[in-house]
């Protein structure tokens, strides 16, 4: 656990803490947000000492931080920064393998370490003799998460990593982020000026401005009760609707009525038959392993095939789903895990009953 006991900090005539106790518990994900100035990033700093408070401690599992050499508690603490902070005359490999390098592992242990971190973020083999100006905006930061991930540290600062990824990327960068989480646990302080994205993120959210805390609670919480007109007014009049953002798809898809056919015996005549038997209008293909590898859609008397049919990570939120919907026309779309495994599916009619139950 992360806690700050009375801490102050000013730059001059600005406050960028205020007296601020709050603790940040291990293995969740705490988002700090607010105005720029508000103190959120110095706050942050502080936990790994590239800042030092006027006054107050801050302590990591009980011990002050101010009692650590500010380098040996750096390389014990994942970093990640907006602009990635790649180095770019250094290969992927060498840029993730920079903190175990120098922590001295052995090197069979970084190549290990290497490729199973490519494997968490979803990116495969071929990138380690890559340079970071082949690589896209995306594909960057998470090679900047990995690295921050190299050394396995219990903790990980976050100061607005996607920021400058455009927001169909960053959509998928933060599912695929939440799913690293959901696997490793770590204490995660995690800074943004995107409300939305503190709400998607966040297991908790403080709200700062001019140096003290003005709420730290649940996202759904902070939504549903803001405790100032300030923290009413930072969420934004469209609240309610965010609520959506906090409730993931795992949660609403359903297999109920879902027309299923295995991929090794499907055709468009039983694709019909199948469909007429049940009142529906699609039927989804399956492997056998159950992963979703196509779909049966009738068009009028037409029964069509469609190979690469659009579908809905599990991860994502039921505000996401309900963009992705209007924006496509489709009425009814599948869920999938991981390998693309069907889940089930969500339907619109089920998502405009939930937006008016807000």
């Amino acid at each position: 656990m992360i806690e700050f006991n009375n801490v102050y900090k000013r730059f001059g005539e600005t406050m960028a803490a205020d007296g601020i106790t709050i603790g940040f518990p291990a293995g969740q994900i705490s988002v700090l947000i607010g105005p720029s100035g508000c103190g959120k990033t110095t706050l942050m700093k502080m936990i790994n000492r590239l800042e030092d408070p006027d006054s107050g401690t801050v302590s990591i599992n009980g011990s002050p931080v101010s009692d650590r050499d500010p380098v040996e508690l750096r390389r014990s603490i994942g970093y990640a920064i907006q602009e990635v902070g790649l180095f770019p005359h250094y290969s992927i490999f060498e840029n993730i393998a920079l903190v175990p390098r120098l922590l001295k592992w052995p090197e069979h242990r970084i190549k290990d370490r290497v490729m199973e971190l490519l494997d968490l973020v979803t990116l495969d083999e071929s990138y380690v003799q890559r340079y970071p100006a082949e690589l896209s905006g995306g594909e960057r930061q998470r090679v900047g998460l990995a690295r921050a991930l190299a050394a396995d540290p219990d903790i990980l600062l976050m100061d607005e990593p996607f920021g400058a990824i455009d927001p169909i990327n960053r959509s998928t960068i933060h599912n695929t982020f939440l799913g690293i989480q959901e696997e490793l646990r770590k204490t995660i302080v995690f800074v943004t000026h995107d409300m939305q994205e503190a709400v998607k993120l966040g297991d908790a959210v403080a709200i700062l401005n001019a140096g003290q805390i003005l709420q730290f609670d649940t996202p759904e919480q902070i939504l549903s009760n803001p405790e100032s007109d300030f923290v009413a007014e930072l969420l934004g009049k469209d609240r309610r609707i965010q609520i959506l953002s906090l409730k993931k798809n795992s949660e609403y898809a359903s297999m109920d009525g879902v027309v299923t056919l295995p991929e090794s015996q499907s055709s468009p005549e039983n694709a019909k038959i199948a469909l007429n038997s049940a009142g529906e209008t699609i039927a989804f293909l399956v492997s056998e392993t159950g992963a979703l590898t196509g779909r049966y859609y009738l068009d009028g008397d037409r029964v069509v095939r469609d190979a690469k049919p659009l579908h809905l990570d599990r991860k994502m939120d039921l505000r996401e789903t309900l963009s992705m919907m209007l924006e496509t026309g489709e009425r009814l779309l599948p869920v999938t895990g991981k390998s693309r495994t069907l889940i089930g599916v969500i339907r619109l009619e089920k998502l405009v009953e939930e937006v008016a139950s807000l």
